[in-house]
């Protein structure tokens, strides 16, 4: 039987740093995604949310095969034939899907996927969650849903991430995959590294972003989500309204005072 429960997501806190590591922990299955990743998912978004010590979060899978698989299927079949009620019912007796990508939380903290093999049908959507891609040499993308006469909306957001003839290719030619280096070439990708590297890599890119003033940097990641189906007049009201704030706080100060000092910014959050 397949891993569920709360251990299919390991979270591992390193407040010292401001960061967190999220690990999907289905290796199993190929760390597809079944309705308890969802939920548990779910949970940690506002859990890391509400939580001033995390400033940044490392999202990667155990192993060294698939970062995701897509949808556990077979999680689902088995579901139908062990609980009283199938799936279905399991689903409902849990509360109902629950929603797993971060903006639906409001969670605007840097997000660095380490992607460690593939990512697959809804692993790409879990690549695409994240905000920035560190790849293992190794690691595959692909989106093979019209293989299965299946639904991959969330391709319309990448088509504004990624140049739209890419996202043709991928989404319509369904049987092709493509390699870390590839994405890499049109943009999806941010840094391809050897494999025993990706981990190290990936921390190195959260302590950094952590040494930026973190509301800014969470107020400029909400900026740009936001204006992913927006329109160019409507970003620049809405981004000169976001940043009242900030433009007030102390560490709007400390900021440009730590750059004439010459030292580290403290940063205070308010």
């Amino acid at each position: 039987m397949a891993i569920r429960g709360d251990d299919v997501l390991l979270v591992e806190r390193v407040p010292e740093k401001h960061y967190a590591v999220l690990t999907v922990n289905r290796e199993e299955r190929g760390n597809s995604i079944n309705f308890d990743l969802a939920r548990r998912l779910a949970q940690e978004w506002p859990r890391l949310k509400a939580d001033d010590e995390i400033w940044a979060v490392i999202l990667t899978a155990v192993g060294d095969r698939f970062f995701c698989a897509g949808e556990d299927l077979k999680d689902r079949a088995e579901l139908d034939e062990e609980y009283e009620g199938g799936f279905v019912q399991y689903v409902d007796d849990q509360g109902g899907w629950a929603k797993l990508a971060p903006v639906d939380h409001e969670f605007w903290k840097p997000i660095i996927g380490a992607v460690n093999g593939f990512a697959v049908a809804g692993g790409w959507f879990l690549s695409q969650i994240c905000d920035v891609r560190i790849a293992a040499e190794h690691a595959m993308f692909g989106v093979p849903e019209v293989r299965w006469n299946l639904p991959a909306s969330f391709m319309a957001q990448a088509a504004r991430m990624i140049p739209p003839a890419m996202v043709m290719e991928m989404t319509l030619w369904g049987a092709r995959q493509y390699t870390a280096q590839r994405m890499y070439e049109v943009g999806w990708v941010n840094k391809v590294v050897p494999r025993e590297q990706l981990l190290d890599e990936a921390i190195q890119w959260a302590e950094e972003v952590c040494e930026m003033g973190p509301v800014s940097v969470w107020t400029h990641k909400e900026l740009i989500y936001r204006y992913l189906f927006q329109d160019d007049h409507w970003a620049q009201r809405f981004g000169l309204a976001l940043f009242d704030k900030v433009e007030a706080m102390e560490d709007s100060i400390e900021g440009p005072r730590a750059f004439a000092e010459g030292r580290p910014p403290e940063w205070k959050l308010r």
